[in-house]
């Protein structure tokens, strides 16, 4: 048997765990969960219970899941710690090379806008050798498409995933963009703008939107029954193409 420290090593698993709703964990998440000598989970502070963490933590709860431990790596969301990343990698990495395999869950998906991109690129800087792995998770987009019963993209259509809060140019391209269904992540707090554009280009009556999905404070409806509603981060807005069966209704 070989001595070599890296057959020792275990592996980083990424995990998705969906919107915030139990019965959007999959099949895999669930495995990988179980089997995890390690689950951790990213929060704000020790004291707060995060999104993802929510999510299993209600898992187990109902059911879908025996009864484990979750350890809680602390990110602040104010960026006061510009090593919070590495500190957090540094935990992480301590229970890699003990060769325990370490659950890193996320919300949402591991591949889209999510902290384990972080944190996997710093763990690989402390373990060039690290094996990763990640599960797949149910988007918040795609939760709020099967909530409306909406088709996000048919035939020739597009689909434009764009973030509302760093980078409006490429939302308006993509709104502009003929036979083209955007999704728009991260955007809460600039729903009024992105609704009076929807406005000029005569999209709003068919887009709608979902904060929270799935945890408490979930609200869903119409684009535009967002008007005048105080919305945070957790939003996600979905603006169908402009088809023939709805142009004479606009």
């Amino acid at each position: 048997m070989s001595d070599n420290i890296s057959d020792r090593i275990g592996k980083l698993i990424g995990i998705g765990v969906g919107p915030g709703e139990p019965k959007y964990l999959t099949i895999e998440a669930i495995t990988a969960l179980k089997e995890a000598a390690r689950v951790v989970a990213p929060c704000a502070n020790n004291l707060e219970v995060g999104r993802a963490e929510a999510t299993v933590l209600r898992a187990i709860e109902e059911g879908y899941l025996p009864e484990r431990s979750i350890d809680r790596v602390i990110i602040p969301m104010d960026g006061s710690s510009s090593h919070a990343y590495r500190d957090a990698a540094q935990n992480i990495a301590m229970s890699l090379k003990e060769g325990q395999n370490v659950a890193l869950i996320t919300l949402g998906d591991p591949h889209l806008y999510s902290t384990f991109t972080s944190f996997s690129n710093e763990i690989k800087k402390m373990i060039p050798s690290l094996l990763i792995e990640t599960v797949p998770g149910i988007m918040a987009f795609q939760a709020l498409a099967s909530r409306f019963s909406l088709v996000l993209s048919d035939q020739e259509e597009a689909l434009y995933l764009v973030t509302a809060h760093n980078s409006k140019t490429k939302l308006l391209e993509a709104l502009d963009t003929a036979n083209t269904s955007v999704v728009i992540y991260k955007g809460g707090r600039e729903f009024p703008s992105i609704i009076d554009e929807l406005k000029k280009r005569n999209r709003l009556k068919e887009a709608v939107a979902g904060e929270k999905l799935g945890i408490e404070g979930e609200f869903l409806g119409s684009a535009a029954a967002f008007e005048g509603r105080d919305v945070g981060y957790l939003a996600t807005m979905i603006v169908p193409p402009i088809r023939e069966e709805n142009k004479e209704e606009s």
